[in-house]
């Protein structure tokens, strides 16, 4: 396979805000019968593609005018949860890795002010 089908293949997976089981099957059979395709006209382009199976926007559209609305909304809003969860995890990690890195800093300069540094003289005659 060229560029050209990794490349509508691409677009059209971006169409689609979350992937769940039935999203996964639909692109794996448009997968299938855009090999097809590819294998029985070696040369083809971009718009070859777009003429055959359509606009990727108009794939995702067909796929989710079909697909249960209840159940997109509710993946789509946990996606949303799970995403801003992540957001704020890392950053609550990142200030905390922060604050660390802070005290360790001032404790290192306090231990180095209060280390008794002693000297040997040595006296020869």
């Amino acid at each position: 396979m060229n560029n050209v089908y990794k490349k509508y293949l691409r677009t059209v997976k971006a169409f689609f805000p979350v992937m769940g089981v039935e999203e996964k099957k639909y692109l794996k059979n448009l997968r299938y019968a855009m090999y097809d395709y590819c294998e029985q006209y070696h040369e083809y382009t971009i718009d070859d593609l777009y003429r055959e199976f359509g606009e990727p926007r108009q794939i995702a559209h067909e796929f989710y005018t079909n697909a249960n609305q209840k159940l997109l909304m509710k993946r789509i809003h946990i996606a949303t949860f799970a995403k801003r969860f992540l957001i704020v995890f890392l950053i609550l990690a990142l200030l905390a890795t922060f604050t660390y890195c802070i005290f360790g800093y001032r404790a290192q300069k306090i231990f180095e002010k209060e280390t008794a540094f002693s000297e040997e003289i040595v006296i020869t005659k």
